[in-house]
């Protein structure tokens, strides 16, 4: 079990990206396979200036499952515009294409993706294959990026809740389960051990987490991972808060 805080992690750049080279957008690896990470997942935590229009179509070879921080965008998807603003989630099905993307404001995104990315950049496609995935026809063939705002509440599956917890599942596949989590004043849960890699992210709020005998303070803006056979015996809010999670199998070769 860890607490990672992003300003603690060295941003990495794409040096093909003219914007990250520049400054205007700022990627963090916050978890990473090529770092020690498990291979079934990994996060990043990205940050873009406002006024930033990035106008080269991209796709990537997996899925990936992202939460809005702040800000807003405009993505420009093959089939779709999708307006993107704080509080909405996102998922990229693997091959689905976005043309360009626009800022109007500072915008800050996390996003996982499912299995972990090998190394810094190659799970990028090429522009060809971009262009063959451009051709194939609207319909079950084409990936299509999502864009979902807010789902009905579902009792909390893998463990137990002591009060006010508002528990919403928003994406359930088999690379990811992404989970939108409220809790009011001294509102718990307790989550089982079982055979996942789960990272909550505290929106707002904070929270004590105790595992194991020990105790640690979850604040806001950091993330918790939480690996395969470890267990939160309780994790209680100190006040409103707000926790998103993500949910991946564990890797096939234990912890990497």
């Amino acid at each position: 079990m860890k607490i990672i805080r992003p300003e603690d992690v060295e941003p990495i750049i794409n040096p093909g990206a003219a914007e990250q080279r520049e400054g205007r957008q700022i990627h963090r690896r916050i978890l990473s396979y090529p770092d020690g990470g498990p291979s079934t997942i990994d996060m990043g935590f990205n940050q873009s200036k406002g006024e930033l229009d990035v106008a080269i179509a991209y796709a990537y070879d997996r899925h990936e499952f992202c939460y809005n921080v702040r800000g807003s965008a405009v993505a420009y998807n093959d089939g779709e515009t999708v307006n993107v603003r704080a509080g909405t989630f996102m998922w990229r099905p693997a091959g689905a294409v976005t043309r360009r993307v626009t800022t109007a404001d500072d915008y800050a995104s996390i996003c996982a993706f499912g299995p972990a990315r090998t190394d810094g950049w190659s799970h990028r496609l090429s522009p060809e294959r971009i262009d063959e995935l451009r051709q194939l026809t609207d319909g079950p063939v084409r990936p299509q990026f999502r864009s979902v705002d807010q789902v009905p509440e579902v009792p909390f599956a893998d463990g137990t809740v002591h009060g006010p917890v508002i528990h919403r599942v928003i994406f359930d596949t088999p690379q990811m389960v992404v989970s939108h989590i409220i809790f009011g004043s001294d509102g718990a849960l307790a989550v089982e051990a079982q055979k996942r890699e789960d990272i909550y992210w505290l929106e707002s709020g904070k929270a004590l987490v105790d595992a194991r005998g020990s105790s640690l303070f979850l604040n806001e803006g950091e993330f918790l991972h939480i690996r395969p056979g470890e267990a939160i015996e309780k994790l209680t809010a100190q006040g409103p808060s707000v926790l998103i999670r993500w949910s991946a199998p564990a890797s096939e070769n234990g912890p990497a």
